[in-house]
């Protein structure tokens, strides 16, 4: 632990297992936490006298009492794999245990929250859209986040010393996400990858442990705004993350690009054979479009934080695979 790292009181961590949870449960313990507790349907696997692993469905209640006061709570769990969830699993994980956090924390005294929501509550566009942007979801997985989120300003707005703190994380990228950068290296790794479309589609995103460090910061900012993007300051297209996996692992690729409207068709079978069981092929039309729409997100107000992200697209990707001892992201 660093000489000048800040004591942590009583913190209170949803989804603690899961890949962004994992890693800020590991990070605040190398800070210093005196006492985490982890709300989770899964047991936390590290070890540690600091850390308490309640097993809970947070949508169905959370029968856990504290037994001291809670400096903060920080909202991690979801249901955010896109595809991968039904509409009532979205609703259920994403909005119903918010629901329930917030009952909750007014029973115990609750007084911050640090919440992640998603920027895919803002939609699909290839502008670039800002805090003050208006919120366009065309998911459930947005919708979900969204209605989450004014559950929890209800909550702060019905006593005014309660302190809500929301992020609208990008793509959160790093080891053991298992998910759209993991499936891109492997692609990519294969030759198997295309462009759909174009190769111009923002991608914005932020490495896992810089998005920590944020998470971290968000929970003792005293500054005037309650909401916050989080992504590299500058867009980012498929191309760019395209070119830094090849040159972190010294691969020469021709990327080929196939049309949208031929993409997406060609995906529906797979898809259907995967609906039932035949074939896991993991090509899905919802895994097209996100290829060939933008999401493209501007994290101006971070500098107010005095945040600057230790990484940039190519040093996070080299350190991901520093992580993985050289070999395949995983």
């Amino acid at each position: 632990m660093s000489a000048n790292a800040p004591q942590h009181g009583h913190v209170v961590v949803t989804g603690g297992s899961g890949f962004v949870g994992s890693h800020f449960v590991s990070y605040l313990l190398d800070r210093g936490a005196s006492r985490i507790a982890i709300l989770d349907r899964n047991e936390f696997t590290e070890r540690s006298p600091l850390v308490r692993s309640v097993i809970t469905d947070i949508s169905e209640g959370i029968p856990w009492a504290p037994d001291g006061p809670i400096e903060v709570v920080y909202h991690l769990a979801a249901a955010c794999r896109e595809p991968g969830f039904t509409t009532a699993q979205y609703f259920r994980d994403n909005l119903q245990a918010t629901v329930r956090l917030a009952e909750w924390a007014g029973r115990h005294g609750v007084r911050n929250i640090v919440f992640t929501s998603t920027m895919m509550v803002y939609g699909a566009r290839d502008e670039r859209v800002t805090e003050d942007s208006d919120t366009r979801p065309d998911t459930d997985y947005g919708r979900s986040k969204l209605q989450a989120e004014q559950v929890l300003r209800a909550w702060q707005s019905a006593d005014p010393g309660r302190r809500l703190r929301i992020v609208r994380p990008a793509v959160i990228f790093g080891k053991a996400e298992r998910n759209n950068f993991t499936k891109l290296h492997r692609a990519l790794r294969r030759r198997t990858f295309a462009f759909i479309g174009r190769d111009s589609t923002v991608k914005s995103c932020i490495y896992v442990k810089d998005f920590v460090r944020l998470l971290e910061l968000l929970a003792s900012d005293m500054g005037p705004h309650q909401l916050y993007n989080a992504a590299y300051p500058e867009p980012t297209t498929i191309r760019n993350v395209c070119d830094a996996m090849c040159r972190a692992y010294g691969w020469r690729r021709s990327i080929p690009t196939l049309p949208y409207s031929l993409a997406r068709a060609a995906a529906l079978p797979f898809e259907a054979l995967d609906s039932i069981g035949v074939a896991r092929t993991g090509i899905h039309r919802r895994r097209i479009e996100k290829l060939y729409h933008s999401t493209n997100i501007a994290a101006d107000r971070m500098s107010s934080l005095n945040f600057r992200p230790e990484f940039d697209l190519f040093r996070a990707l080299e350190d991901w695979k520093r992580d993985c001892n050289g070999g395949p992201l995983q």
